[in-house]
Formats: structure tokens, C-alpha cells, sequence
């Protein structure tokens, strides 16, 4: 993936060195992971769980998946923790507590946007001895995703506040304006150069593949700024995304531990289930190095870099560490996709995308040169 362009060298370099240690439950001891928006197909509950973490999951009450969660943390040996809705929410269960199709099942779980004051209350008062790392993950459909992330913040602040030891994580979008590294920069400018044919006859043509010309060098900063705003992700989109990339920056200049590192274009229900993002999201994949991730590894992967972030005081994430500048904060370890070095705008290489998803390319594939087999 980092040869081929969609992730950077530094991720799969922090990746691989989680990936080889004996023991990873090391990195989950005397950590409470605050999961809001447990359910969320690119968190990392499973990989947590496997670990043997504490967990304290928030999501909805009564929802299929939040069942799905509690019987998948019946089978490993995490501690679950969950909000129970009884008269406010104050009482913590584990997963011995929570019996599959019992009333209290049902009543586990809450409100980001209707519960934010007392879910802040709730978190801080979790595990006194242990340090709180407040997952960022919940995701909804059109102006719910700005209310639910107002939700998150406010949590946020509220646990920053009371637990000065708090660690912040999110996954940052590059569907937004961001920082992006000169290397990539430069990889950009060089791909460009080398396109085939028949991607200078749509570009000449004006038909798509317009070059990516955001990536201008700031006069006072000297850093890249990439403007990856996708008109199919809407402005409400944009806004939360970029709300979170604030509190992200604020946190960490506070002193807290911040892991915010950028996730790729997955195949996840919310992706999926519209038929015309669907398809585009296989065809984008026709601009090298553009890549669909499948769920189980994008998901793993980002659990990986966050457990790196929080375990190794070198990273970015720490406050300690000098940056240039506090967008830089979101530089190392990014899972792009393949945006960062794509010589072309996304919202130029969607139309084409969608035709190629809906005739030429077979949905679920990677391309030919991100797969092992390729190199050998």
C-alpha cells in the first residue's frame, strides 16, 4: 500500500512494528478506550477486544449492532463498559451483566446529541487510576453528523476538564482542507507527468481528470494545503469533519494526547448503501493510487496507528513533540487513499469514476499492484 501510494511510509512503518510485537496487550494496560460511537465499522472495538482492553462503548440503545457488540465482547476477554438509560445515565455493566435478549439489553446505550451532558459526567467518572482515551467515531447522515459531533466535543471538553491525563483520538477525513507532506506533494507533480493517453484526451476534452492545483505552497508557513472538499460529501460533512480536526488541534496545544490520523475511502454500510457513491467508490480506483479499503483491514490498521500514537512518545500525538505548524498534527501515519498523491482534484475524477464503477471495474477489488502477488 505505501509503494503504491495510498497510505504513507510513515503508517506502514508504525503499523508493521505494532503488527510484530509479542505481546500488543502491553499497549491496552491502565487505559480505559472510550468508544463514541461504538458500532462504527472502522473503530477499533474488535481489535481492542481481542486485546483484553477496557472498553466503555457508546452507542444508541436497542440497535442490532450494539447487540452484535456485546455478544462479540462475550467472546474475548475484554471488560466491557456500558451506559445504562435508567432516570439519567449513571451506572456502569460488564459483559457478564448484559444477558443477550434481556430487558436491560435494550436499555444499555445513549444519546450523543440528546445525552452529551450526562455522558461527560459519565466518562470522567470511569476508572479513576486508569487514563481515558476518548474515541471519536460516530458518523450519521446529513446535519445529524454536525449535532453528533457537537456531542462528541462537548464529552470531549467536559472529560479534558475533569482528567487532565485524557488522550483524544479521531479519524481525520481528506475529504477536507489538510496539510499534506512535500514528498507527496512532489509524487503528485511527478504522476502527473507520467499519465497515459487516454487520460490527457478527458483532460484536454474538459470532460474530467482536472490536475490537482490546491496544493500551493503557503508564503507564510511554507506547507502544502490540499483542498480534498468532495461535493458528494455535502457540507455538512465537511463541517463536522473539520469541527473535529479543531478540537483535535485545541486538545493538543491543552497538553493532551492527541492521535488524529486520516482514514481511507472504505467500503462500510454508510458508503455502500448508496447506490451512486457505491459505484464510484470501486471506479475511482481506475486513477492510480486511488483504493477502496474492505472493512476488517481498514479498521485494524487505523487501531494499530492509534495504539502506536498513544504507546510511543515520539509520535506527533504528544504535545511534547515539536511540529511546524498545528495542521501538521495530521501529517504522520495518514491512511489517504491515494488522495494526497492523485494528480487530479476528486470532484474531477467522479464522473468518470462512476462509469468505470458501473462498467469496468469488478466491485470488491484492489488494483492488480496493491496486492502481494504483484511484486513477486
Amino acid at each position: 500500500w505505501s509503494k503504491y501510494g495510498c497510505m504513507e511510509e510513515s503508517a506502514a512503518l508504525h503499523a508493521a512494528e505494532v503488527a510484530d510485537m509479542e505481546d500488543a496487550t502491553v499497549m491496552v494496560k491502565d487505559k480505559v478506550f472510550v468508544l463514541l460511537g461504538a458500532t462504527s465499522e472502522l473503530g477499533p472495538f474488535h481489535t481492542l477486544s481481542r486485546l483484553g482492553a477496557t472498553i466503555a462503548a457508546v452507542s444508541r440503545p436497542g440497535s442490532s449492532k450494539m447487540k452484535q457488540l456485546i455478544a462479540a465482547a462475550k467472546r474475548t476477554s475484554c471488560t466491557l463498559l456500558l451506559p445504562l438509560k435508567q432516570d439519567g445515565i449513571n451506572n456502569n455493566d460488564n459483559q457478564g451483566d448484559v444477558e443477550a435478549g434481556s430487558d436491560i439489553e435494550d436499555r444499555v446505550g445513549a444519546d450523543l446529541i440528546e445525552d452529551a451532558p450526562a455522558l461527560g459526567r459519565w466518562v470522567a467518572s470511569l476508572e479513576p487510576g486508569k487514563q481515558l482515551v476518548v474515541v471519536c467515531l460516530a458518523y450519521l447522515d446529513g446535519e445529524k453528523h454536525v449535532r453528533a459531533t457537537l456531542g462528541m466535543d462537548i464529552i470531549c471538553e467536559m472529560v479534558c476538564k475533569e482528567r487532565k491525563d485524557t488522550a483524544l483520538s479521531y479519524i481525520v477525513s481528506p475529504a477536507t482542507a489538510h496539510v499534506v507532506s512535500e514528498e507527496a506533494f512532489q509524487d503528485s507533480q511527478a504522476r502527473l507527468g507520467q499519465t497515459p493517453f487516454w487520460h490527457k484526451l478527458f483532460r484536454y476534452a474538459g470532460i474530467a481528470l482536472t490536475p490537482q492545483d490546491s496544493l500551493i505552497k503557503q508564503a507564510k508557513t511554507g506547507l502544502r494545503v490540499l483542498n480534498g472538499l468532495a461535493s458528494l460529501q455535502g457540507p455538512n460533512y465537511a463541517l463536522a469533519k473539520t469541527f473535529q480536526q479543531w478540537r483535535a488541534i485545541i486538545a493538543r496545544a491543552d497538553g493532551h494526547v492527541v492521535s488524529a490520523n486520516h482514514g481511507p475511502s472504505t467500503r462500510t454500510d454508510s458508503m455502500v448503501s448508496h447506490q451512486q457513491v457505491a459505484v464510484a467508490l470501486e471506479g475511482m480506483q481506475i486513477v492510480p493510487p486511488l483504493v477502496a479499503y474492505d472493512r476488517e483491514p481498514a479498521a485494524t490498521l487505523m487501531a494499530a496507528l492509534m495504539l502506536w500514537d498513544l504507546n510511543h512518545s515520539s509520535s506527533v500525538a504528544h504535545p511534547n513533540v515539536s511540529i511546524d505548524h498545528p495542521m501538521s498534527l495530521f501529517v504522520e501515519n495518514s491512511v489517504h487513499g491515494g488522495i494526497w498523491r492523485c494528480p487530479y482534484s476528486m470532484d474531477s475524477i467522479g464522473p468518470l469514476a462512476f462509469v468505470a464503477g458501473k462498467f469496468f471495474v469488478t466491485t470488491g477489488c484492489s488494483p492488480e499492484a496493491t496486492l502481494p502477488s504483484s511484486s513477486m
